[in-house]
């Protein structure tokens, strides 16, 4: 349980009041990976403010880059989701 806490980056109880409530945390990112997401959210930031000037400058496809981006922040969430959010097993308890 420590060993397991541990890897989640949670204390003990904060484990054990997931775990209760049918979720079980993830192990938490390597550094490396952490990085790699924090870089990609960045570069999403820095590409959603040129979406805002290429408007205000009436650049003609500023509309294509804010799908772009639209389409960047929805694959953050995703990867982010799958990193970072525990697994459902409340299903477990209702049998």
């Amino acid at each position: 349980m420590v060993e397991r806490a541990r890897r989640a980056g949670l204390t003990q109880t904060s484990l054990i009041r997931m775990m209760l409530k049918g979720f079980v945390p993830k192990d938490r990112p390597s550094p490396e990976l952490r990085t790699a997401v924090m870089d990609q959210i960045d570069l999403t930031n820095d590409l959603l403010r040129l979406v805002d000037k290429a408007k205000i400058h009436g650049y003609e496809n500023a509309e294509e880059l804010r799908n772009l981006a639209d389409e960047m922040c929805r694959n953050n969430l995703k990867i982010e989701e799958e990193l970072l959010l525990p697994e459902d097993h409340t299903d477990f308890w209702k049998k």
